[in-house]
């Protein structure tokens, strides 16, 4: 593991500690359950105003897992119409700093 690899990692792990108890659950869950939760919202059917609705809807509940594979449905939508625009994997592009 690279030094800059290793850091990112220690930093990460520092953000998701001093996370409150039920998001860092859903954290946590989504890092273990990654490909499932890619495969439940790599297809999904619903539209951009859809899932804003939705997510606007699980943060008034505080549905933290909700939320989060919401926002994973965008992700994926934006990384294939990326895909298809550019022809290029989110792997080939370059690296952008959130």
């Amino acid at each position: 593991m690279t030094d800059e690899l290793e850091c990112e990692l220690n930093e990460l792990g520092t953000e998701i500690d001093a996370l409150p108890r039920e998001k860092k659950r859903t954290v946590v869950w989504i890092i273990k359950n990654f490909d499932l939760a890619v495969e439940m919202c790599g297809n999904s059917s619903f539209s951009d105003e859809e899932i804003q609705r939705r997510k606007e809807e699980a943060a008034e509940k505080e549905d933290h897992l909700g939320r989060a594979l919401l926002c994973l449905c965008q992700a994926l939508r934006k990384e294939g119409e990326r895909e298809r625009r550019t022809g290029k994997s989110a792997e080939e592009a370059p690296k952008e700093r959130v």
